[in-house]
């Protein structure tokens, strides 16, 4: 059975003023180094899965 989708959440003032900011400065960050990380990942196990049609996951 599905869940019901949540609302949105509204920010307000001091919250919308800080959040707008934070995705200003994140848009100026180079991201690079983290998306090769990412990918390098991706590239050392997602291909592998697909590759095989297998999908691990692991229990926690």
């Amino acid at each position: 059975m599905a869940k019901p989708i949540k609302e949105t959440p509204v920010l307000y003032g001091k919250e919308a003023t800080r959040f707008l900011r934070d995705v200003t400065a994140n848009e100026k960050r180079d991201h690079s180094e983290a998306y090769a990380r990412a990918k390098a990942v991706y590239d050392r196990f997602g291909s592998k899965a697909h590759a095989t049609g297998h999908v691990h996951t692991h229990a926690r």
